[in-house]
């Protein structure tokens, strides 16, 4: 009798479980989709004297984290929602990103943005990915429990993902506090 081994290597995606696979992928679709809308809305950079802040903020480890970590709950809040929250505030959230690198990039140039925002913007977007999918990974083990006809009931579904959903959430908030510690030392060396 002859027996088929699985393949030595797969790709990482291929393990991960479908419902963790569907929410990553919604969230980054509806980034990138979100993105889009934001870089195609802006046509010409706003006016503004040289080193004015926008919000007047003084930018600060404190004040780095409690926008991004007030973020990453809203991102998280569709496991109370259905998965709505999320899906919604990640669209906002990516517009507005697209529409300030847009501004940056017309403003002082695709390097200058990329040499200053670089170094964060990675593990900040990651994070804001992260706690979307995170907060859409309830719902998205329930929609499969519910397509596929197997695996208990939708509710169950949707309860029993949730401390997956708070690991990736977990992971979220690692990610945007590395990026907040690279983001805050950038400010206080310029």
């Amino acid at each position: 009798m002859r027996t088929v081994s699985a393949p030595a290597w797969t790709p990482a995606a291929a393990r991960l479980p479908p419902a963790l696979r569907w929410a990553g992928a919604t969230a980054a679709a509806v980034f990138v989709a979100g993105l889009l809308v934001g870089w195609s809305s802006v046509s010409e950079a706003p006016a503004a004297p040289p080193g004015a802040s926008a919000d007047g903020v003084r930018w600060t480890l404190g004040t780095i984290l409690a926008r991004n970590l007030g973020a990453a709950a809203l991102l998280y809040s569709g496991v109370l929602t259905g998965g709505l929250s999320s899906g919604v505030s990640l669209a906002v959230l990516s517009a507005y990103v697209g529409a300030t690198a847009k501004v940056g990039v017309l403003t002082v140039g695709a390097g200058a943005v990329l040499g200053s925002a670089g170094w964060y913007a990675g593990p900040e977007l990651l994070g804001c990915l992260a706690a979307a999918a995170a907060g859409l990974l309830p719902v998205s083990a329930a929609l499969r429990a519910r397509r596929s006809g197997s695996g208990g009931a939708p509710v169950r579904r949707y309860l029993a993902a949730l401390p997956a959903s708070l690991c990736l959430f977990a992971a979220a908030v690692v990610l945007l506090l590395v990026a907040a510690g690279l983001e805050a030392a950038l400010i206080a060396r310029a």
